[in-house]
């Protein structure tokens, strides 16, 4: 009977794996070959500067817009070094998550649902209102689910300070895995590490964000 309960939860897990891979590795084939030739002209241009403004742009649109944010920031890493590449794309990533925090925090539960979706807003605001700001530094490197998170806590409305230590810290080291990666992968002239700074954090994330969503939201947690 245990077995035969585990083997829809099993096949969710490599189904969830699997789309996760398809979400990271499609925009990273689709997307990595225009970066790659970007990347070769600003260096080339040393229109530095350029890059970075780019780069902001697409991580802070990543809350709302389907951007590859693994592929942009390791891009960032490889143009601008792992220092730089870090706060271009720690202060992007953070920018973004928390417009949409003050966003959600007023506009509150309607809104949320819509941009959730009804299936999963439970869920979502359950983990938000159970395990507050923690959401967040968990999923942030996890596709779909770390906008997912900064909706739900908004939607909770959860404190502010704590929400943007949350956000600021988790995208910073996001930010910074990523960015380090990406240098490592331009100095050696790798794509397979490029690949697999695409895929490794939010692969790795994802395994343990899984076991925190099959998990019950403690009592009386439940959003305004």
């Amino acid at each position: 009977m245990i077995q035969s309960a585990d083997r829809p939860s099993r096949k969710r897990t490599i189904l969830g794996i699997a789309l996760l891979f398809a979400v990271v590795i499609v925009p990273f084939l689709w997307l990595g070959t225009r970066f790659d030739a970007y990347t070769i002209a600003a260096m080339r241009n040393r229109d530095i500067a350029g890059f970075a403004i780019l780069a902001f742009v697409l991580l802070a649109a990543d809350i709302i817009l389907p951007i590859p944010s693994s592929v942009v920031a390791t891009a960032a890493g490889s143009v601008l070094g792992p220092w730089l590449g870090t706060i271009v794309s720690a202060t992007g990533l953070s920018f973004g998550a928390v417009a949409m925090f003050a966003v959600m925090r007023t506009a509150g539960a309607p809104l949320a649902r819509r941009l959730i979706g009804e299936r999963d807003y439970d869920r979502y605001v359950g983990l938000a209102a159970a395990h507050g700001p923690w959401i967040v530094a968990l999923l942030r490197p996890v596709p779909v689910l770390s906008e997912a998170s900064v909706i739900a806590l908004g939607a909770v409305r959860a404190p502010w300070l704590a929400s943007f230590v949350s956000i600021l810290l988790s995208s910073t080291v996001t930010a910074a895995v990523y960015a380090t990666l990406g240098a490592m992968a331009q100095r050696q002239s790798s794509e397979l590490l490029l690949i697999a700074a695409a895929l490794l954090p939010p692969a790795l994330a994802w395994l343990i964000a899984h076991r925190l969503l099959r998990a019950k939201p403690g009592r009386g947690d439940r959003a305004p």
